[in-house]
């Protein structure tokens, strides 16, 4: 589960405690990165190298430029930082990308590093882009947006295609199918219900979200596209 800002960590730690099956993230949200973003990230950082075998990846990290392009100085610099700390600590990292692949995909290439380890969750870019994420080792997370009628992610089930355009041999499991944006589907589907439930807790959207999503894709995958691995 990610961490979102300085005031989130106590709650998701004690959720994570109470609920086995969520592993904690920590990082500072694109969304949450405001003049005061430096205290936030030396809150975040603490925390995270304190005990850092406690988690499981760094996250929620990115560019957020949807709704306001006032701080996207601020959330390069915070991107680039916590980047750091994942290469530093082996960690994955998960990428929060809403209008901004470009500047993401800038700051990725532009690290003295080839390859990495993590995801880009709730993936909303083109063939292209999914591609070149790919290539550089990253995951991709398809959300809830793909279910909407008039979403352009279609196109990503036709991964037999895409897979095979860039040389790979990890198949459909390139694609990392989860609960909402991170979906699964454990042969335990309860697993996933006490992950929703345990959002709940946490998020009570993304708690909803996941749980219907969960269903739908599990039905449309299964109908539409069976030769996903489950």
């Amino acid at each position: 589960i990610p961490n979102v800002d300085e005031t989130t960590i106590e709650p998701l730690i004690s959720l994570c405690e109470k609920y086995d099956c969520c592993k904690p993230m920590m990082g500072l949200h694109p969304t949450s990165i405001k003049e005061n973003y430096e205290d936030s990230l030396s809150i975040i950082k603490n925390t995270l190298f304190e005990n850092p075998e406690n988690f499981c990846a760094i996250g929620e990290i990115g560019i957020d430029l949807y709704w306001d392009k006032t701080f996207l100085e601020e959330q390069t610099i915070a991107f680039k930082e916590q980047i750091s700390w994942a290469l530093e600590l082996k960690k994955p990292f998960i990428i929060h990308a809403r209008k901004s692949f470009d500047q993401i995909y800038h700051v990725l290439k532009n690290t003295n590093k080839s390859k990495y380890s993590g995801i880009f969750h709730c993936f909303g870019g083109d063939l292209n882009q999914a591609k070149l994420v790919i290539e550089m080792g990253f995951k991709i997370g398809i959300g809830g947006v793909i279910t909407f009628k008039n979403s352009k992610l279609a196109v990503f089930l036709q991964i037999k295609t895409l897979v095979e355009s860039i040389n790979t041999s990890a198949g459909v499991n390139q694609l990392l199918l989860t609960c909402k944006e991170r979906m699964t589907f454990r042969a335990n589907i309860q697993t996933d219900i006490l992950f929703c439930r345990a959002c709940l807790e946490f998020r009570t959207a993304s708690a909803l979200n996941g749980y219907l999503f969960i269903l739908r894709m599990n039905t449309f995958l299964h109908h539409c596209h069976p030769f996903l691995n489950r």
